[in-house]
């Protein structure tokens, strides 16, 4: 089976939908900095802005595993895309219920 995706949706990965990775990651980075880290002293807030910054950073010095981003078909990748930060939200919400 062939996992390269076209050219279709190639153009719809960059365009649509790693942005819409960035904001999703973004809003999770946000809600758990703004919720968990702040009841720290002097931690300060920060924005959506920061926190997408913040993802891009992160992603850039922490390279994920051996697998290559076109080796995803485009399913995956979508499903990567949106399922990865909702999970992560619903677990940074559970920790705070408990702050």
């Amino acid at each position: 089976m062939n996992n390269k995706m076209s050219t279709k949706e190639q153009l719809l990965a960059v365009f649509l939908v790693f942005p819409l990775s960035f904001i999703l990651s973004g809003l999770v980075i946000r809600y758990g900095w703004n919720n968990i880290l702040t009841t720290l002293d002097g931690v300060p807030s920060i924005t959506l802005a920061q926190a997408i910054g913040l993802d891009i950073l992160v992603s850039y010095i922490i390279v994920s595993g051996g697998r290559k981003e076109n080796d995803y078909d485009f399913g995956e990748l979508l499903s990567k895309v949106i399922g990865t930060p909702i999970i992560t939200f619903v677990l940074l919400w559970l920790v705070t219920l408990f702050l």
